[in-house]
Formats: structure tokens, sequence, C-alpha cells
């Protein structure tokens, strides 16, 4: 817990504390009762993670989480996410390409029978003609019989 001497200002930076005396008040964000914790804590964002993928939040926070341990863990550390997101959009746009595949294949079978249906009512319309003129033809052979 942190010292309450009225003589001594406590000043934060980047999670550590420095004590260096001063007047007899301490300062208002660091007094005795603030946490140090909540001062550096990362906004909620729990609202926001219904509507977005929770992946970029995981590296957001990670990246929080390494920010005070020195840059060079947080450079491996971007590196190693960004591979991950390198292999995750790889994934992704293949997942995509065999989406698109399968779509393709379902409107060419979807083309085919429609096709199929279309010709056979194209023939159906054919037969029916043929039986229209056949019966026109027959209805002018009687009338010249008649």
């Amino acid at each position: 817990m942190l010292n309450s001497r009225p003589d001594t200002i406590y000043l934060f930076s980047a999670g550590s504390s420095v004590a260096s005396s001063s007047t007899s008040t301490p300062h208002p964000k660091s007094s005795p009762s603030s946490d140090i914790s909540s001062e550096w804590k990362a906004p909620s964002r729990k609202r926001a993670r219904n509507t977005r993928a929770p992946d970029v939040y995981e590296i957001v926070d990670k990246l929080i989480a390494t920010r005070p341990d020195g840059s060079s863990k947080t450079a491996e550390l971007m590196k190693d996410v960004f591979q991950d997101l390198r292999e995750q959009h790889d994934a992704m746009e293949r997942q995509l390409e065999e989406a698109r595949k399968e779509l393709d294949r379902v409107k060419n079978e979807m083309h085919d029978k429609e096709l199929r249906a279309l010709t056979e009512k194209m023939a159906w319309i054919q037969k029916r003609f043929d039986l229209q003129l056949q019966l026109q033809e027959l209805k002018h052979r009687l009338q010249k019989a008649a």
C-alpha cells in the first residue's frame, strides 16, 4: 500500500511509483486511496466486443499488457501478432476462394436445372404450337371439302 504521509507526493509513470517530497498535500491523482491498476487499466470494451471481432481486442490487450515491460517485447509481440494476422488473412482468403468455387458450382447446377426446365417448357410450347398448326390445317381442309 502507498505511504500516506502528508509531505509526500506520489507520481506514477508507466506503472511504477516515484516519491518526491514537497508540500503538505498529496497530488489528487496519487492519493493513497487511488489504485495504480485503475489508472492504467484499459477502457472497458464489453459493449463493443459484441459488435466486433474479438481477435482485435485480444491483440490490443496483449499489446497493452506488454507495454510497461519494454519495447523489445512489444516489437516481438507485434511481429507475432502480425504473423498471426497474416495467417488468419490467408486462411480467410482460402475459405473465400472455396466459397466462391462452391457458389459457382451451385450457380452452374442451378443454371443447368433452369436450362433443362426452359428446354422442357420450350419443347412443350413447340409441341402445342405444332398441334395448333395441325388443327388449323385440318380445319382448312374441312372447309375446302365442305
